[in-house]
């Protein structure tokens, strides 16, 4: 069953992969594969913890996220059963893939597989991008959350192994230059936070992990889930109210209007969602919209409605506060920062709700939940 259960693990991440290479070509086919996939995960999860007679722990916030979106489902006039199913199986992917065994020998593997398909990313859907010009590079924009955690990691995971730590090295180079290029100030934000707050926790050497920097993890990690709740009405207000001077003020240092123009996206959202609050669109193709919401929250709102986004975002509270628990190794810390970079991403993209790509942070943080609690002091 374990090698079972890793074999099927990598099969989604090489199409996952392939997905992120190939994009826009082959999303279709690719979603219904990893929908199976996860869905074959999820079972198998099930299926080992009743043969084991084991109590199956179901997380609160994810048990009446699922109630909920049946139920809306089921009163909207679209009704969108796989996709149920899809985002169901999505949710619970963090437990069922912690399931794997994802001891640091397998999430090495895994690491060094997704750092060496990095570059195939950036140089296909990157820099050979089509139209060669600054902030068109797909790659760029989804970095923070598919690739460098794992360069990190595996950097990380092989300290003693020079040329390796060289390889990993130009890939991290390469995909901050990726970055950069994309022009994406979501990605580079999120970046610069990471880093200088791994500097701040880790001011004096060797003490890395501890009960303070667990307690100043769990709050930061609070504070950019509420505030990617509320980011979508307060970028509308100061747009309203101050659009001029925060344009002036950014292109005179950046060259870039402050305002990008989602703006314009989550006004057309909230007037879609003005009767639909409670149960949301189900529109989770975006069939009346030029694109998709800009925002993790946003979208799921829209998508199966405010109550399902409000369980979401505190179910993925409660995952990150199970990590922190958990966390007793200078490894562990990077893959909880590695998450918020994910998390401050998604108040300005849209990467859990997407099926090719959600397995990326699904992985690392799945090996944290999967560890047994230990003493947290090194």
């Amino acid at each position: 069953m374990k090698y079972l259960n890793r074999t099927i693990l990598l099969l989604i991440i090489i199409i996952s992969g392939l997905a992120g290479i190939f994009d826009g070509l082959i999303i279709m086919p690719v979603s219904y594969t990893l929908y199976f996939l996860t869905v074959l995960l999820m079972g198998m999860y099930f299926i080992n913890e009743v043969k084991n007679r084991k109590n199956i722990k179901i997380n609160m916030y994810f048990l009446l996220m699922c109630i909920a979106m049946i139920i809306f489902t089921y009163l909207r006039d679209e009704k969108s059963p796989l996709y149920v199913i899809g985002f169901i199986a999505m949710a619970f992917s963090y437990y069922s893939i912690s399931y794997t065994e994802m001891d640091t020998k397998f999430l090495n593997k895994i690491s060094l597989f997704i750092s060496i398909l990095s570059m195939f990313t950036i140089l296909l859907n990157g820099f050979f991008n089509k139209e060669l010009i600054s902030g068109v590079a797909f790659s760029g924009r989804l970095n923070p959350f598919m690739y460098i955690p794992y360069i990190v990691i595996a950097k990380n995971l092989n300290k003693n192994k020079k040329i390796l730590q060289i390889l990993l090295d130009l890939l991290l180079c390469l995909s901050i230059i990726d970055i950069i290029w994309s022009e994406s100030r979501a990605a580079f934000l999120a970046l610069i936070f990471v880093f200088f707050l791994y500097l701040i926790l880790n001011r004096r050497k060797n003490q890395l992990v501890n009960d303070k920097n667990k307690k100043i993890i769990k709050v930061i990690f609070l504070i950019v889930l509420i505030f990617q709740m509320v980011m979508p009405r307060l970028y509308i207000f100061l747009y309203d109210n101050y659009k001029d001077e925060l344009n002036a003020f950014s292109y005179k240092y950046t060259e870039k209007n402050f305002f990008s123009g989602r703006q314009v996206v989550w006004n057309n959202l909230f007037k879609d969602l003005d009767k639909q609050t409670l149960t949301g669109t189900g529109d989770v193709l975006y069939n009346n919209q030029a694109q998709t919401a800009h925002n993790e929250f946003m979208n799921i709102y829209y998508c199966w409605g405010i109550v399902v986004a409000i369980l979401m975002s505190l179910y993925i509270y409660s995952i990150v506060k199970i990590g922190i628990k958990k966390a007793n190794s200078k490894l562990d810390f990077t893959i909880l920062l590695c998450y918020l970079s994910v998390i401050i991403c998604t108040t300005f993209e849209t990467y859990l709700y997407t099926v090719h790509f959600y397995i990326f942070s699904t992985i690392y943080m799945a090996y944290l939940l999967g560890k047994r609690e230990e003493n947290t002091n090194e």
